[in-house]
């Protein structure tokens, strides 16, 4: 009784959060995101997708199918922390992200599974 309780909790709670997040992310999408906010999320993206290829790769036990899916997100990173070090100094700047380097961001981190807003 007390763990269908406890998960029913957590179920709400989830639900809670999920809610208010997709509400925050409707009253406040992608395109109107400063620059430093968009760096700060392509980099945490980065971070999260670079961990998860590292504890991939390192398995003994992949299948060809599974090498080349980590060769492809490799190859995502790889263009994404491109565009991260040229997104650096114009995010500090306060600047405006170019339209085609926002472009290649975004195809980067759509590649690794971020959906924008």
């Amino acid at each position: 009784m007390r763990r269908k309780a406890l998960a029913l909790v957590l179920v709400l709670a989830f639900a809670l959060v999920s809610c208010g997040t997709w509400q925050m992310a409707k009253e406040n999408p992608y395109h109107t995101w400063s620059s430093k906010k968009k760096l700060t999320n392509a980099v945490n993206v980065y971070v999260a997708e670079y961990d998860k290829y590292m504890a991939a790769v390192i398995r003994p036990d992949l299948t060809e199918a599974q090498k080349a899916y980590l060769r492809n997100k490799r190859a995502a990173l790889v263009g994404l922390d491109t565009a991260i070090v040229l997104l650096i100094p114009i995010a500090d700047a306060g600047g405006v992200i170019p339209p085609d380097l926002e472009a290649q961001l975004l195809d980067f981190m759509t590649q690794l599974g971020f959906q924008p807003m």
